[in-house]
């Protein structure tokens, strides 16, 4: 589940729950942080996306870089 928060026509931050803990993999450069604060480790798909893994219940919070 996604909401977000736009600025200027811009989305500048996003919070995402994640219902199955898979992968997720989104579009642009983010800083990714769980609901403690503390920085997720990212990186990127073969597409260039980018990639963090998520677990079941867990909330995040991307900020545009």
């Amino acid at each position: 589940l996604v909401s977000a928060m736009q600025k200027g026509g811009k989305v500048v931050s996003c919070e995402i729950f994640s219902e199955k803990g898979e992968d997720c993999i989104v579009h642009g450069k983010w800083t990714v942080k769980d609901a403690d604060g503390k920085a997720v480790a990212t990186d990127h798909d073969a597409f260039g996306r980018l990639r963090f893994k998520t677990v079941v219940g867990g909330t995040y919070s991307l900020i545009a870089k």
